[in-house]
């Protein structure tokens, strides 16, 4: 007796075509993706040429908009301070044209995709330090006494001895607000 594959899987064909199409379809995704990381792996790893001097930052920025597809992002207060530059590069990557452009300048870079945002750089600055002892008519320490910034929510509270310590970040018109409930 013959036996007939066709009627243990009466759908083979078309499971075959289905299959076939699925392989198909997953390899195109495959590659696709290689695709677009390729892509943004070269934005990244743009190389020009600048020839360029005594010229603003921001003219810097023009021609390296001009010659790629970045687009810059920037305070026109934050950049307009550098100026004098001298930019002679052959065959540079973008950041690495950058980074010789804003070193010294308390300005810094970030690429993100074809985007790249220029800032200031943010210093740690210290505030000053309050000290204080919080009294009563009379003269007698107030302990658990709230001592908050008005305006945020930084604060502190009174010591059992009412002395308190609070640094103030810098800024100007600051007062501090001083709520107590009771004993």
């Amino acid at each position: 007796m013959k036996k007939n594959p066709g009627m243990v899987f009466p759908a083979r064909g078309k499971l075959s075509k289905i299959l076939f199409v699925v392989r198909l379809k997953f390899f195109l995704i495959l590659f696709s993706c290689f695709q677009l990381n390729a892509a943004v792996h070269s934005q990244n790893n743009v190389r020009i040429s600048l020839d360029l001097e005594n010229v603003s930052l921001e003219q810097v920025i023009w021609e390296i908009q001009k010659k790629t597809d970045f687009v810059f992002m920037y305070g026109t207060r934050d950049i307009e301070g550098v100026k004098q530059l001298t930019v002679q590069e052959t065959d540079k990557e973008v950041n690495e044209i950058l980074k010789t452009c804003l070193k010294n300048t308390g300005l810094w870079f970030e690429i993100s995709g074809n985007a790249v945002v220029i800032k200031k750089e943010v210093t740690a600055t210290e505030g000053r330090k309050i000290t204080g002892k919080v009294v009563d008519e009379k003269g007698n320490p107030l302990p658990g006494v709230t001592v908050i910034i008005k305006g945020t929510s930084l604060g502190t509270v009174t010591s059992v001895e009412g002395e308190f310590t609070i640094t103030l970040p810098v800024a100007d018109g600051q007062a501090l607000l001083f709520s107590f409930v009771g004993m």
